[in-house]
């Protein structure tokens, strides 16, 4: 066997333009089950056979997981070193161009790091005895989120095409039986970094297409919702014009057979005659004639919208204002005659029915606030022109920012403000001793919890506050969290073992020590911006920290737990709060700084300053007070015309 590298280039963090390319391997991990470890037999179980080899079926050294991070549903991490994947036997074609593409990423909890990896592709009849086409193995640094890269300082690696690698490589001669096989490996931190988890995830071969061919543009592969009345459109050969065209379309899906059209060899576009089939999945293709040979492009499909106008399921959306100012949401639709969005009717719909002047894509609310009939859901019905076929739109909930929910838990588990009561688990005791109101919930560990239900707030921004105390017991209870531990909860807020601290957790944000004294009352503030991405905790009213991660923030479960999470090993008592807690409230906005210190001082009774002023410069103390005052003026004044400037002397 003769493999003959012909060209090498190594992309990584751009897109690569391949849409002419026929994906012959592809794999996205989420077929597999969440497994620690996951080895080459439960991958092959799952596939039926030729399946993944980890270099390392240890725990930790080969898992799936749930990431969360990069967009990544569900992918193979590790954070053993030498630890990584061997793919399957890929059947390919003898001097061919392809590309090997996969993510590599780090996910750290404890800030920006980077991990070396080395990558290969190999041929061979197995992947024992395979050798490397590529000169490999090659050498990489997969980042974590938030790693800045020199030159390119301004990248901060949190979306996934930065995390992409792309290989291009021609094979030689293939001989009977010989496959190619992808290697993927992390060997040990890069650059100083710490320890940090190695993920994996889209994996794919492209087979790259002939200089022959002409290249596909319009419809593009796997659309949808495309006009019954396409234009075809496609650019000429790389190679030069050829003497004749065919385009071929249809519903065969290698676009073997269907309505064929000669065309000249300078063409680039063609019209359809006659309007297609609604709702069908069509493939189209076009054949150069050079030579007498024929050169085929790449096979694309795409799918004819149905007959009623299509509606962007993520229109309209719901819009938070402050109370009495104006909300504004818009539809997005498509006309399945046109493919675009003229020819299209609008009628709005709000809480109190019809709103008759509301007749475009956007419907515009004044004076939003609560009691006067402007808050609750809208939706839009929209039709098409010519045929009266018609559809609704999803629901949008507009809203001012408001308390959604509080919990006093002074003798019972009532919503006071939204209906919201809590369900009790276990026997929990109702005492005297509390921070606001006249009593508090006496958590005692398993099985006592609250759940509160949340269904029904609709709410893309939060915050919630609970005042805690935990007696020095070691106790190391949740004390308040939403969401799926099985993957990122929405947040959490938990004593950390034995110590005196608390473990704060938003979203996929990392872990966040934060030290705080036992027997004594404090304030857990922790919040989310649904529009900035933005989540913060406070403790006592002050900011620990906050943090942007829009991308790795789930949604709040359908219950609020206090005094526990979501799910528990039977035997593990230790995720139940012992201690008291007391005045839960909830919010469907991100309170700013100073009204989470109004919060803190309503309950502790002591003013505290949110924001030293620019020119608070002293106070009755010689120190800075929080105030602009008589003080500070005075000081101003003392030095009034000081003037320590040098000017030149003849």
């Amino acid at each position: 066997m003769k493999n003959i590298i012909l060209a090498l280039m190594i992309l990584c963090g751009m897109a690569i333009g391949s849409a002419n390319a026929q994906v012959i391997f592809s794999d996205d991990f989420e077929v597999y089950p969440i497994m620690n470890p996951i080895t080459a037999s439960n991958f092959a179980g799952t596939t039926g056979g030729n399946a993944w080899v980890p270099t390392n079926e240890a725990a930790n050294a080969s898992r799936t997981f749930a990431s969360g991070l990069f967009g990544v549903t569900q992918g193979w991490i590790s954070n053993v070193d030498g630890s990584g994947l061997i793919s399957p036997g890929i059947t390919v074609d003898s001097n061919y161009n392809y590309m090997f593409n996969f993510m590599a990423a780090g996910d750290s909890s404890t800030g920006p790091k980077a991990l070396n990896i080395e990558y290969d592709v190999m041929v061979g009849t197995d992947a024992a005895s395979a050798v490397t086409i590529i000169g490999g193995p090659l050498t990489g640094i997969a980042y974590s989120a938030g790693t800045p890269v020199p030159p390119a300082t301004t990248a901060d690696y949190t979306s996934k095409p930065e995390h992409m690698f792309h290989i291009p490589f021609t094979t030689g001669t293939i001989g009977a039986g010989h496959k190619v096989f992808t290697k993927i490996i992390h060997t040990g931190t890069a650059e100083g970094f710490g320890d940090v988890w190695f993920i994996i995830d889209d994996v794919s071969v492209e087979k790259m297409q002939s200089a022959q061919a002409p290249i596909l543009v319009s419809p593009a592969d796997e659309a949808v919702d495309v006009g019954v009345a396409p234009t075809f459109s496609w650019e000429s050969p790389v190679a030069g014009t050829p003497s004749s065209l065919t385009l071929t379309y249809g519903t065969d899906p290698n676009a073997d057979t269907g309505t064929t059209v000669v065309l000249a060899g300078d063409a680039t576009e063609y019209t359809v005659p006659a309007n297609l089939a609604f709702n069908t999945e069509f493939a189209w293709k076009v054949t150069a004639t050079t030579g007498g040979n024929n050169y085929d492009s790449a096979v694309f499909s795409f799918t004819t919208a149905p007959e009623l106008p299509v509606i962007d399921p993520a229109t309209p959306p719901s819009v938070l204002v402050n109370a009495g100012e104006t909300a504004t949401t818009s539809v997005a639709a498509i006309n399945p005659l046109t493919g675009d969005a003229t020819g299209l009717n609008y009628q709005w719909f709000g809480p109190n029915g019809l709103i008759a002047e509301a007749t475009d894509a956007t419907v515009t609310v004044e004076n939003v606030q609560q009691g006067n009939g402007t808050e609750g859901e809208y939706y839009c019905k929209v039709t098409v022109a010519a045929t009266g076929a018609n559809a609704n739109s999803g629901t949008a909930y507009i809203q001012s920012k408001q308390i959604v929910g509080h919990w006093p838990l002074d003798t019972n588990a009532t919503d006071i403000i939204g209906g919201n009561s809590g369900i009790i688990e276990g026997d929990p005791n109702f005492v005297t001793e509390a921070v606001m109101g006249d009593g508090a919930v006496e958590l005692g560990g398993s099985p006592a919890q609250i759940h509160v239900p949340t269904a029904g707030l609709h709410m893309n921004s939060y915050t919630v506050s609970i005042w805690e105390y935990s007696p020095d017991n070691g106790n190391a209870g949740y004390i308040v969290a939403s969401g799926d531990p099985d993957g990122f909860e929405t947040f959490y807020a938990r004593r950390k073992d034995a110590t005196a601290n608390y473990t704060i957790r938003t979203g996929n944000n990392g872990f966040s020590t934060i030290a705080s004294t036992r027997e004594q009352w404090h304030l857990i503030t922790i919040s989310f911006d649904g529009a900035t991405g933005l989540a913060a905790v406070y403790i006592d009213g002050v900011l620990f920290y906050g943090t942007y991660a829009p991308s790795i923030m789930p949604a709040m479960d359908e219950f609020i737990y206090i005094g526990g999470r979501k799910t528990h090993p039977e035997a593990d008592d230790s995720r139940y709060f012992i201690g008291k807690l007391d005045d839960l409230r909830l919010y469907n906005y991100a309170l700013d700084k100073y009204e989470v210190a109004q919060l803190y001082v309503n309950g502790s009774g002591e003013g505290m300053c949110v924001e030293y002023p620019a020119y608070d410069l002293t106070g009755p103390e010689g120190t800075p007070d929080c105030e602009v005052n008589i003080l500070d003026f005075a000081l101003i004044a003392n030095a009034w015309m000081d003037n320590n400037f040098v000017y030149p002397q003849e």
